[in-house]
């Protein structure tokens, strides 16, 4: 089956627990955490698809003109082919389509592989947050804040 992305439902849960704990290991979101994130009314989710789903990312409503992308996540495996990217850019246009003037997302400080992929696909650094993150991980704990105007 050729990989899809549509938008998530409730016999999704289960699979994006998985990748997000494949993706982050101790720094993953709970299960309550994306059971709550998943059916919040001012979210988007989006799953990527092959029979299973290997990647998920999810914005959640700041305001009337932003959005926050709270996670992307692709299974290991299948990093490095541009599905992250693909994901962002189609959760972009949903916001778009929703009236959004604004991407809005935080990174840890030393993920420089996300960081790099934000840039390129025009996002810019805004703010600098120490201690973001409860979890430390290799990642660590600080996280820098990212805009990106989607008109």
């Amino acid at each position: 089956m050729p990989l899809k992305i549509r938008e998530f439902n409730d016999n999704d849960i289960n699979g994006i627990y998985k990748v997000e704990m494949l993706s982050f290991g101790r720094g993953a979101y709970s299960y309550e955490m994306i059971d709550e994130m998943l059916h919040d009314k001012n979210s988007i989710t989006l799953v990527l698809d092959n029979n299973n789903i290997i990647g998920y990312a999810t914005a959640v409503k700041l305001n009337s003109s932003s959005m926050d992308v709270e996670s992307i996540a692709v299974i290991p495996e299948y990093q490095g082919h541009g599905y992250g990217k693909l994901l962002l850019s189609s959760l972009e246009d949903k916001m778009r389509g929703l009236g959004y003037l604004y991407s809005i997302l935080e990174v840890r400080s030393m993920n420089y592989r996300a960081i790099s992929m934000y840039k390129k696909n025009g996002y810019r650094e805004i703010e600098y947050i120490k201690n973001y993150y409860e979890v430390n991980d290799p990642g660590g704990r600080d996280a820098i804040r990212m805009i990106k105007s989607l008109h």
